[in-house]
């Protein structure tokens, strides 16, 4: 088998640590869930947060963080404790807010279902996740006990399409199947005030179709799938009928509502008209990346 190798200048990022995603929450309605991190258990013997995740959402140009998890209190007879979510931008603090207090009523162990997600902003970059007890007993004052921190980020996805003679994906292309053997790349880039900049990579591969040509064209919607607008690349033309590819790096459009992609692959008919020969929608949340567009 005869390969030719073009290594791309951003590599796609390894997702299989997300393979605990398809059973995050559904959370809010046309909200996606972009990330998941587990939070370290935290705090003392006495007053410890444990089995914790958060969830980040992003809808409307904003994020969210969704707290989940149990607050434990052991040999802890009449003390308090709770939750603190303090939100960051660029390490500056945006807010802190508070789950409910919780006191144990004698010196046996007790669990506390926690379920926080009360704040969202388009600039959250960082939240610190800690537990509090207070620090005298009917008062109104809290200290921490310990802390942790996370992050969201947002995955991208992997994408293939094959047509006759032309097609999209990596940076290798199999002579034996005639189609790339790899993916390409839609990146979803994080901008300023909850912008989206969706960013596709990859090759557009024409294989004995001499004068024939080809580009790639980017319909973008919402979360809920409404329109939003379209962008096309540049085209590329086959000089004659040897192997030859196309390198795409296309990021047209950025706004704070776009939460879905549908990538296409068009060639050119005679009348000069653009026609999709093939397309792949993908979706700016995480489990949709793993379970359905992403073709990892």
């Amino acid at each position: 088998m005869f390969r030719i190798r073009i290594t791309p200048t951003v590599r796609l990022a390894v997702l299989a640590v997300f393979a605990v995603v398809a059973a995050v929450l559904t959370g809010a309605i046309q909200a996606a869930t972009i990330d998941q991190d587990s939070v370290p258990t935290i705090g003392t013997s006495s007053f410890e947060f444990e089995n914790g995740t958060v969830a980040w959402h992003f809808a409307n140009g904003k994020y969210d963080a969704d707290l989940t998890g149990t607050l434990r209190l052991d040999n802890a007879n009449g003390s308090c404790a709770r939750m603190r979510l303090e939100y960051f931008h660029n390490n500056a603090s945006i807010t802190t807010k508070y789950g409910g207090t919780v006191c144990a009523p004698d010196g046996n162990a007790h669990q506390y279902d926690v379920d926080l997600d009360p704040y969202s902003d388009p600039t959250i970059d960082l939240l610190k996740v800690s537990v509090e007890k207070q620090t005298a007993s009917g008062g109104s004052s809290f200290s921490i006990v310990e802390s942790t921190y996370v992050s969201p980020s947002t995955w991208p996805d992997g994408i293939k399409i094959t047509s006759k003679g032309v097609d999209f994906g990596g940076g290798t292309f199999s002579t034996l199947t005639s189609e790339p053997t790899e993916y390409g790349s839609v990146y979803w880039n994080r901008g300023d005030n909850g912008e989206i900049t969706p960013r596709l990579m990859g090759y557009i591969w024409l294989n004995n179709v001499a004068g024939l040509c080809a580009r790639m064209n980017l319909k973008y919607y919402t979360e809920s799938g409404t329109y939003l607008t379209e962008k096309p690349g540049g085209s590329g033309c086959a000089p004659a009928n040897n192997l030859h590819a196309i390198s795409v790096d296309l990021q047209p459009y950025t706004s704070t509502q776009v939460g879905k992609v549908t990538v296409q692959l068009q060639t050119q008919g005679t009348n000069g008209s653009w026609n999709v020969v093939g397309s792949q929608t993908v979706d700016i949340g995480v489990e949709y990346a793993l379970t359905g567009g992403g073709g990892f």
